[in-house]
């Protein structure tokens, strides 16, 4: 009786870890559940790990089915956590990708003497970075400080900035690529009108070849991280998690359409490229797994530990990717966790051609 609910607990076990892997592959648009159900899917590998030690401390057979469900979604547990050796291989380029929240400009981000500002702006212009890729962008070529196109142009001579809107103080808030290598054309992938989410691209002529560089900034969460993690379950806290449900649904269903525009653009890019930026979305999902189809992510190949990007109070998001042409060799990978200007952490990749 006793080895038929074992028996049974496994093949639960294999249908219900299928099921969940299979979660990226699925639209958001046409099951949006998928996006919920691929966040378990840590849980799962977890579970399956669980089980191999126990099927193993009681001598079963059992035991290989954890360690087949492992090795046929290998791919998943090199997006949460993986360790790569440096390589002996000179990088030819490299790109930083930062969501810099407009400099802390706002109140509620800033202190009386813009003193992170300042850090954040020092910190770019000594990246050393040959790419820049900065979401969140903000510029007011009549302030002193906040002249910042100015500012780290100074150091990256070739830049391309697009703007979605301004503010009564003339601010233009926006994205934008600098580059240390000239910049031969530019334009972006218009997601919605009116959107203040987009992706641009700037094609840079290196010593060796041109490459297109894209900066993403996909559809916003826009959740209190905060009130997530302090939730006590009452009546107000199961409001606000609704709300960030409900957020959160939108959002991954604005985000597959976004990527799907997307990948459509790189399919056709003239030159091998490079995609960077702020995905809003975790590894288990379809936004990623879309990139990862026809793309190389960089912290998968040279990365580290979790890389986690997300400085805030949810544990483990990375939701700031580069990926690569297939054609590019990933040289180098960092995630800089020591920089905590922002909500985000930057992050730096390497690339040679083949």
């Amino acid at each position: 009786m006793e080895n038929k609910r074992t028996y049974k607990g496994a093949i639960l076990l294999t249908i219900i870890s299928l099921v969940i892997f299979y979660m990226p592959e699925i639209s958001p648009r046409s099951f949006w559940y998928s996006s919920f159900l691929g966040l378990l899917i840590p849980v799962m590998l977890i579970v399956l790990v669980l089980s191999f030690f126990y099927w193993a401390f009681k001598r079963n057979v059992l035991l290989l089915v954890p360690v087949l469900l492992l090795l046929v979604h290998w791919k998943l547990i090199q997006r949460t956590i993986t360790f790569s050796s440096e390589t002996s291989k000179k990088e030819e380029f490299s790109v930083l990708s930062y969501n810099i929240r407009l400099f802390n400009v706002y109140p509620q981000f800033a202190d009386k003497t813009f003193s992170t500002t300042r850090k954040i702006i020092d910190f770019v212009k000594k990246s050393e970075a040959d790419v820049l890729c900065l979401q969140e962008f903000y510029n007011d070529p009549k302030d002193t400080l906040f002249n910042t196109i100015h500012r780290i142009k100074k150091k990256y001579p070739y830049f391309y900035f697009s703007e979605t809107y301004r503010n009564h103080l003339g601010g233009a808030f926006g994205m934008v690529i600098f580059s240390k290598f000239p910049i031969k054309s530019s334009g972006k992938v218009v997601f919605q009108e009116g959107s203040n989410n987009q992706t641009i691209y700037a094609d840079i002529k290196l010593p060796q070849a041109t490459v297109r560089v894209y900066n993403m900034h996909l559809q916003s969460m826009s959740i209190n991280d905060k009130e997530i993690a302090e939730s006590n379950f009452d009546h107000k806290s199961k409001t606000k998690v609704m709300q960030a449900f409900l957020k959160y649904k939108n959002g991954t269903i604005n985000r597959s359409i976004q990527v799907d525009k997307l990948v459509k653009h790189v399919k056709d890019s003239p030159f091998k490229v490079v995609v960077s930026g702020d995905l809003n979305d975790p590894p288990y999902s379809y936004t990623y797994e879309k990139l990862y189809d026809v793309l190389t992510n960089a912290f998968e190949k040279k990365g580290n530990g979790f890389g986690t990007t997300f400085n805030g109070q949810l544990p483990l998001l990375r939701i700031d990717q580069q990926f690569c042409d297939t054609n590019l060799e990933v040289a180098s990978f960092a995630t800089l966790s020591n920089i905590t200007f922002t909500d985000h952490f930057p992050i730096k990749a390497g690339y040679r051609f083949k």
